[in-house]
């Protein structure tokens, strides 16, 4: 009986050293540059809000957000003060630093603390074509569209 299964194992073990065996290789991509991507649009440039969540759309005059991806760092207004400061955009993760400069004037019935707070939320992005949804997660917290001549 020994025998028999000392055949039968190493008819096993040569059989085994002569297979192919199909290795499958996973490719693994890392997320992209969004300063080194050509061929889509590019959140660079100036946006005008379109409509912030959990708030009206009626402003007097509408934030602007002017986004400069060559050096990290945006300026615009919020309707009535100029705001600027830092961003991290890696892939679609979009974070604005706590530290924005703002001027401070009084302008009763804008909604500038509205417009701050939010801007601090926002940790992704969709772009689609003309139109910037920014986002905390998967809820949209505001859309601005590229203003013309951008």
């Amino acid at each position: 009986m020994k025998k028999y299964f000392l055949l039968l194992l190493s008819v096993i073990i040569l059989s085994s050293c002569h297979s192919t065996k199909t290795v499958t290789t996973i490719k693994t991509e890392t997320v992209p540059d969004i300063k080194k991507t050509d061929d889509r649009p590019s959140v660079n440039g100036s946006w005008e809000l379109q409509k912030l969540w959990s708030s009206d759309t009626s402003w007097r005059v509408k934030p602007v957000l002017n986004i400069d991806l060559e050096n990290n760092t945006f300026n615009g207004n919020t309707g009535c003060n100029a705001v600027s400061g830092k961003f991290v955009l890696k892939g679609l993760i979009l974070t604005f630093n706590r530290e924005m400069f703002t001027t401070k004037m009084a302008c009763p019935g804008y909604k500038d603390n509205t417009f701050l707070n939010i801007l601090l939320k926002v940790n992704t992005y969709i772009l689609t074509k003309d139109i910037l949804t920014l986002s905390q997660d998967e809820i949209a917290l505001m859309v601005l569209k590229r203003k013309a001549g951008n």
